[in-house]
């Protein structure tokens, strides 16, 4: 396997010059509490949004020719809980059964991953890997087969939808904060607190600066991290919180300006070998370039999503 390129000297995002301390706020460490009057959605009227935003991507005449349909939200998924996540800045997407092949001209998809830029062979290097193909997070959710890293799963996923800062923006270096994300800072800072995992391999409550190894299914911040967000979101059994794949964080967050416009990347599911990790969506790639990273970074983060089978 070739080895993947990484980010140095002028490759890497430059930080903002203002600093100040990276220490929880009040609001932080207490957490934020939701509304308790919570206006219940209406299921199919979630779902034909869903479908209007697809028809803008696809296009009308792909999607009737794919034979793409919305099916019904799973029915364990209720309307409170819709709601309740919209407030934690969480929404709900489908996602067709779509190969994404980079050829594919859609109205929506002005920003597409490109394996090669930064890597050598990137995308044949991820799609062969051992770590990969016996990822269960990384299997069909309906057939428990392994997904071509640019095929889209056919599944409901609930996505983080805070918006990554810049790097460096209004904090040290490697500290910079997601907006409005008090939930999640409140959840690490709490991981961090318990002593289970050192200030070395997460050193503030910040999403930047994790080493990569945090976030394998054994690693002990992972656990602890998913476990919690299961508690705070009334997840269901069936759920499965993971990283995003590169083509849903890329169809999802990269076409509404939430990667390619800002100087930070985030880590992904897919790995490049037993230490790499995938990380994607830095301004200095156009949002784009697909990085093999193998140690913790300043500018990189990271963001949970929900799966539902």
């Amino acid at each position: 396997m070739k080895e993947s390129k990484m980010f140095s000297g002028e490759g890497a995002p430059q930080p903002s010059s203002e600093e100040h301390s990276n220490e929880p706020s009040q609001s932080v460490l207490e957490g934020s509490e939701l509304e308790n009057r919570v206006e219940v959605p209406n299921l199919e009227k979630i779902r034909d949004q869903e479908i209007t935003r697809l028809t803008d991507f696809f296009g009308a005449e792909f999607m009737k020719e794919h034979g793409i349909e919305v099916p019904q939200i799973p029915e364990y998924v209720k309307p409170e809980q819709i709601e309740r996540w919209k407030k934690q800045l969480f929404e709900l997407r489908y996602l067709p059964k779509v190969n994404m092949d980079n050829s594919l001209r859609l109205p929506g998809w002005e920003h597409k991953p490109d394996w090669d830029r930064t890597t050598n062979g990137g995308y044949n290097d991820t799609r062969m890997m051992h770590e990969n193909k016996t990822n269960p997070h990384l299997q069909d959710p309906h057939t428990g087969e392994y997904m071509d890293p640019s095929e889209l799963p056919g599944a409901w996923i609930l996505f983080d939808c805070h918006n990554k800062p810049d790097y460096g923006a209004g904090s040290k270096r490697g500290l910079q904060l997601y907006d409005r994300d008090e939930m999640i800072q409140g959840v690490i800072y709490e991981i961090l607190e318990s002593g289970i995992v050192s200030n070395e391999l997460v050193p503030s409550a910040s999403r930047f600066s994790i080493h990569p190894e945090q976030f394998g299914p054994t690693a002990p911040f992972w656990q602890e991290f998913t476990a919690k967000m299961r508690e705070k979101l009334r997840l269901p059994p069936e759920a499965v919180v993971r990283l995003p794949r590169v083509i849903e964080a890329n169809v999802v967050l990269g076409q509404h300006g939430m990667w390619h416009k800002t100087n930070t990347g985030e880590w992904c599911e897919e790995k490049f070998g037993h230490r790499n990790r995938v990380a994607f969506g830095t301004s200095s790639d156009g949002g784009n370039g697909v990085i093999g990273y193998n140690q913790a970074a300043a500018w990189i983060g990271f963001r949970p999503v929900v799966m539902f089978s």
